[in-house]
């Protein structure tokens, strides 16, 4: 690993998640990680957008739980069977971090739609899946020929991390969101990789807390440094 940045403590800054005005990070910046040193990031309880690596440390707050699976042992409930069924006409492209122009698209939309956000930058976009391709892998989501969703993950010998998701807006009752991580487990258990991260879960806030449905799982003890469940 090549450390652009040693982590250090980011300044304190308000919650995205509402829970004060007290949130804070652990944060650097690293290339050429390898997979090993990978795995033990993620098994610390650690995230990462390209070179970007952070974990919460917050003030008086454990809230934000790391999550993560065993492939292995997962089955699917009959909800989550509805939502493959439902599913069934979309086609699912595996490769390489390729940016187009109609991903960026499609990102703007989700971010404006989802987050009420106008001002999404190509280059930051860039910066944070593209920059340092290592281990990631791009997964285009077709219905037809028109692209309706986009995921990233990253890939190591042992696990697979769920990076980021977004959708076309239009396409919100297929719940893609779900989808995508059912897809991603089936990935997983494919290639026998011992381990699936989910990134934070979240009581109480439904962009997070939905990843408990997901069973049998297991969470991070921040005070102990243990995976539970």
């Amino acid at each position: 690993m090549i450390y652009l940045r040693q982590a250090q403590l980011t300044e304190i800054f308000e919650c995205p998640y509402g829970k004060g005005p007290k949130a804070c990070y652990q944060d650097f910046f690293a290339l050429q990680v390898t997979d090993h040193e990978l795995d033990e990031l993620f098994r610390e309880g650690w995230r990462k957008f390209g070179p970007y690596f952070f974990a919460p440390k917050c003030i008086d707050c454990l809230d934000c739980l790391p999550i993560r699976l065993v492939p292995s042992t997962v089955c699917f409930n009959q909800s989550q069977k509805r939502i493959i069924k439902k599913n069934s006409d979309v086609r699912i492209v595996e490769g390489a971090l390729i940016l187009r122009p109609e991903i960026f698209d499609l990102y703007a939309a989700f971010q404006k739609e989802r987050f009420k956000k106008d001002d999404c930058e190509m280059a930051q976009f860039y910066q944070s899946f593209y920059l340092v391709p290592g281990n990631g892998v791009q997964l285009e989501y077709f219905i037809k020929d028109e692209l309706v969703a986009v995921g990233f993950v990253d890939l190591t010998s042992v696990s697979l991390s769920s990076v980021y998701f977004f959708w076309k807006p239009e396409e919100k009752k297929r719940s893609l969101g779900i989808f995508s991580v059912l897809y991603e487990i089936a990935m997983a258990k494919k290639r026998g990789l011992q381990f699936y991260y989910l990134g934070y879960a979240l009581e109480g806030l439904p962009s997070m807390s939905y990843k408990f449905q997901f069973k049998p799982h297991q969470i991070y003890d921040w005070t102990s440094h243990t995976w539970k469940g």
